[in-house]
């Protein structure tokens, strides 16, 4: 009974090596994928017709209420 116990080696390489690999990992950093001037047309774009789309699913009177109160409670 005076076996020595001794650990057995860590087959895990991520923690031999000392890289992890779990989702707590943090992101690499990237390059801009888009053009900064074309991002910003696209967002403009994008504003504009969100903005459509908000008026044309407003029905006539709502939409000259939201009209009045972004025009801090004045008849437009």
């Amino acid at each position: 009974m005076d076996e020595q116990i001794t650990a057995m080696p860590d087959k895990n390489p991520a923690k031999s090596t000392g890289k992890t690999s779990g989702k707590n990992d943090a992101p690499t950093p990237r390059e801009p994928v888009v053009d900064p001037v074309l991002q910003q047309q696209i967002d403009e774009n994008l504003r504009l017709l969100y903005k459509e789309c908000l008026k044309d699913d407003l029905s006539e009177s709502l939409q000259l209420l939201v009209d009045r109160l972004r025009n801090g409670g004045k008849p437009s």
